[in-house]
């Protein structure tokens, strides 16, 4: 590992924030938040046509061996489904900034697991841009932790879910996994998991909606690479903090997007998570020095 690795992993995993921020605009902006159609419906088709644009890559870098893993990417792609499901859940039952503060607890657990399972380095600079990133998440929020009951453990089940599919995706990257293959098998795995679900609840979208849909899943895809490349770039547990940026650029979205000025809990928020992500970065460039 070296300097390079990391700013290069850094860049791919703000990536990714950037996308999902983007992403969440798109989603707002189409009114999929507002339709008839349900939450599972909008997961749904979201893994369909994840799936069906990346077929063309996948058949240009065809390979038997990324069937020979079959039973693991199966797995994959049902935690995934398993994660979205409680996570869209709780979006209903609890108040959304709760949801919002539970969510961002994935970077907490992925640190602890990285640590036990990836046995990667367990430095203090790591875990003080960890909590102090969730810290500032936490006033941005208010601390709104009213309103919270049985479903808050539902929305921590999605969130330990989360943090377990990036373990999963680290460990098959040091294997050489093919990108492509990573990528496609596990998605076209939740797309068949909710099939059923989605045929019992099924709601037929509007030409916009599927246009929309579509943008939604090629934007899922651009996420999943970005956060691929991330984790095959540097250690997972320095990469981490910097999934609260994903706060700056909504803030910077809702503005350009809907004129909408950050409160002053947000802006006290965002004076912890970047002071965090800044320490991490000088600490991590000196210790690989």
């Amino acid at each position: 590992m070296n300097v390079h690795s990391f700013f290069k992993g850094m860049l791919w995993m703000l990536g990714m924030c950037l996308v999902s921020s983007v992403n969440d605009v798109i989603v707002k902006l189409s009114g999929l938040s507002g339709s008839h159609l349900k939450d599972i419906n909008i997961l749904f088709f979201r893994f369909f046509f994840a799936t069906v644009t990346l077929i063309p890559l996948f058949l240009s870098d065809f390979r038997l061996s990324s069937f020979k893993k079959s039973q693991v990417h199966a797995i994959r792609g049902g935690l995934f489904a398993l994660a979205m499901l409680p996570w869209c859940y709780s979006l209903i039952q609890l108040p959304i900034p709760l949801v919002i503060s539970v969510g961002y607890l994935t970077p907490v657990f992925g640190t602890i697991l990285a640590s036990l399972i990836l046995k990667e380095s367990f430095s203090v600079a790591r875990w003080i841009s960890v909590f102090f990133g969730f810290f500032g998440v936490a006033v941005s929020v208010n601390f709104s932790f009213t309103g919270a009951n049985s479903s808050i453990f539902i929305a921590l089940l999605a969130t330990f879910v989360f943090a377990v599919l990036d373990i999963v995706n680290k460990r098959l990257l040091t294997q050489k996994e093919s990108l492509i293959s990573t990528m496609f098998m596990p998605t076209m795995w939740s797309f068949l998991w909710l099939l059923p679900i989605a045929i019992w609840n099924w709601k037929t979208p509007s030409f916009h909606e599927m246009a929309m849909l579509l943008i939604l899943g090629i934007g899922s895809n651009l996420m999943f690479f970005c956060l691929l490349k991330a984790l095959g770039s540097y250690e997972m547990s320095a990469l981490q903090p910097f999934k609260y940026s994903e706060t700056v650029f909504s803030c910077i979205a809702s503005f350009l997007c809907f004129n909408q000025i950050p409160s002053v809990s947000v802006l006290l928020g965002l004076g912890f998570i970047v002071p965090s992500a800044l320490y991490l970065t000088f600490q991590e460039t000196r210790s690989i020095k």
